[in-house]
């Protein structure tokens, strides 16, 4: 049943003589599960000490969901839709991730246009800067996206720029390794002229022990 406790002020709901909830001025404190809330709460819903012990079930016919919010802040949603899950800021109107019900993973960009980071769970395949990974990785910048490598004393950077692949070192002039679209090889020279161009600078050398 429904009743006032009288000593607390408290409005509580019981079924066979155990409280299973209960309202306060401020907050629902509820034993056990919610189900098949389509509705919003404003507040905290706890069990003891400010948490919730059992599980909720949010069932709506379209897009449900749940959110949390800082007092005037970014308000966070968890929805789904007819197949997957999502994470969103409420507040900017964007998503944030998506879990589909495949196993597939994607993050966004910062405006939610597109899924720049995502995981093909069939194939086993990750991209980054697309959402159609073709390789075990497969990294897609419009303009020389890059890999990073680096350790106490440097960094080394695989870079495709155009019709040309890069092995270069940050913060000096040298471009270790380069290999063009037509076949040509650098070694020590940017631009290479032959199929195999090297160039140390003042002298140009080549050792085989």
């Amino acid at each position: 049943g429904m009743y006032n406790d009288g000593a607390n002020d408290n409005l509580k709901f019981s079924t066979g003589g155990v409280v299973r909830a209960f309202l306060t001025a401020t907050q629902w404190n509820v034993t056990g599960n919610i189900v098949g809330v389509a509705g919003i709460f404003s507040g905290a819903v706890s069990g003891t000490t400010g948490t919730f012990t059992g599980n909720v079930a949010v069932s709506h016919g379209s897009a449900p969901h749940f959110q949390i919010q800082q007092t005037s802040g970014n308000a966070w949603r968890w929805y789904a839709d007819a197949t997957d899950s999502f994470i969103r800021n409420g507040t900017g109107g964007h998503n944030i991730a998506k879990f589909a019900a495949n196993g597939d993973v994607g993050f966004y960009n910062p405006d939610g246009s597109a899924t720049q980071f995502f995981w093909d769970s069939s194939a086993e395949k990750l991209g980054i800067g697309t959402s159609s990974p073709s390789e075990s990785l497969h990294i897609y910048r419009g303009s020389g996206p890059e890999i990073r490598l680096q350790n106490s004393t440097r960094n080394w950077y695989l870079r495709s720029y155009g019709d040309r692949l890069d092995i270069y070192i940050t913060g000096t002039s040298l471009q270790a390794f380069t290999i063009l679209a037509d076949g040509k090889i650098g070694i020590g020279a940017t631009v290479p002229a032959v199929k195999l161009h090297l160039d140390s600078g003042a002298t140009t050398e080549l050792r085989i022990d």
